[in-house]
């Protein structure tokens, strides 16, 4: 937006890794998350600094509209109407599934669960979707129904879905279709420079988690011990993922730890292919664009999201969640092929994220929704 002359001032929760700005005299504190105090715990439900600062942050500027990200439990729903009582228009972009689930994902117990809808979130607290928790459910129930409350629906004037899945889902739980556009992510393409070589492995890279499917790429590796395949990344499920690996002598699986900028791309180009097992509805998952971008083809899971960045047989497959037959399956057809039909899938996908899901293509359909928010 600055690049095309737009002025835009940021506003969020201070955090030790947030950029230098001009404007961080103007952030609330932050809530912790992972050791919480009581102050805290008040802070991510009701933040009153967040709104004070907010309101002191309009004595130096005035905005025609708002785009809020991901900002609950952060700056908290009392700023909304810090905005509307200004008469500033509000767009979201939902990234995830917040508005009909506290925990964010729809996902619990190791399955799919749509069991709370907006301004009904008692299932959080009955099946202690918080990390199992009692005291975690019961403050993202309290959070979410006070954010409810506060208009975390009712006081955003347009949402923005990042995928075409999240936004038949938000109409079907009751958000008024007029109310909420898609708009998917986007990449510049001029960070990503494509590989035309031969792949080494299969990969998959990002977070170590039970709902990303984890299960479903080590069991499909199983299938085929002469492949290798490599995990770049970490999280909460990873100590239980290499226990897996080792009980079950999968040797043909490497565990790469974190990886992040040029070099994670570098080992994205030196794959064959990415692996994306999602157990859960993704939304518009970054690393399959990431992966076309840089001249690979993705295997996705058929849930969520996914099959709309996938185009199956031209830039990669989709399969059956669970099913890490059909993934050993695809995953050897592409490999006894890697010296042809992998680069060719993945030009395919480059040329597609470069036609469909550049930047200036974003930012035209974001221009169309303000224009329609604020006239």
């Amino acid at each position: 937006m600055k690049r095309r002359g737009h002025e835009v001032v940021p506003f969020v929760a201070k955090n030790p890794a947030n950029r230098p700005s001009e404007w961080s005299d103007f952030f609330p504190d932050g809530a912790d998350f992972e050791r919480p105090g009581l102050k805290d715990v008040g802070g991510y439900i009701y933040s009153p600094q967040a709104k004070t600062h907010i309101a002191n942050l309009f004595g130096r500027f005035a905005p025609e509209l708002a785009h809020f990200h991901i900002y609950h439990g952060k700056v908290t729903a009392p700023v909304l109407n810090e905005f509307r009582k200004r008469g500033i228009r509000i767009v979201q972009t939902l990234h995830e599934y917040k508005l009909i689930c506290p925990v964010y994902t729809c996902f619990g117990d190791g399955k799919i669960c749509e069991k709370c809808s907006p301004g009904h979130y008692a299932s959080v607290l009955l099946h202690r979707c918080n990390r199992d928790s009692l005291v975690r459910s019961a403050l993202s129930f309290v959070e979410t129904a006070v954010s409810h409350k506060l208009g975390a629906i009712a006081g955003i004037d347009h949402f923005i879905s990042v995928s075409h899945f999240h936004r038949k889902k938000m109409i079907e739980k009751g958000i008024p279709a007029g109310k909420v556009s898609t708009v998917h992510n986007f990449l510049n393409l001029d960070a990503f420079r494509p590989s035309h070589s031969v792949g080494k492995y299969v990969l998959y890279y990002g977070r170590i988690e039970k709902l990303k499917g984890l299960d479903t790429f080590v069991a499909a590796a199983k299938l085929l011990p002469g492949i290798r395949f490599a995990i770049a990344g970490d999280g909460v499920y990873k100590a239980r993922l290499v226990e897996i690996v080792s009980q079950q002598k999968i040797e043909n699986v490497e565990f790469l730890g974190f990886i992040t900028g040029e070099k994670l791309y570098d080992t994205v180009r030196e794959s064959v292919c990415t692996v994306l097992p999602a157990q859960w509805y993704e939304n518009c998952p970054m690393s399959v664009l990431e992966t076309l971008s840089l001249g690979r083809p993705v295997l996705g899971t058929n849930i969520g999201g996914i099959p709309e960045l996938i185009q199956d047989s031209v830039d990669g497959y989709v399969f059956n969640v669970w099913n890490a037959h059909q993934l050993a399956e695809k995953i050897e057809g592409l490999w006894m092929r890697r010296h042809d039909t992998a680069i060719e899938m993945g030009a395919a996908g480059r040329e597609k994220v470069q036609a469909e899901f550049g930047e200036e293509r974003h930012y035209r359909k974001l221009m169309e929704i303000y224009a329609a928010v604020t006239n």
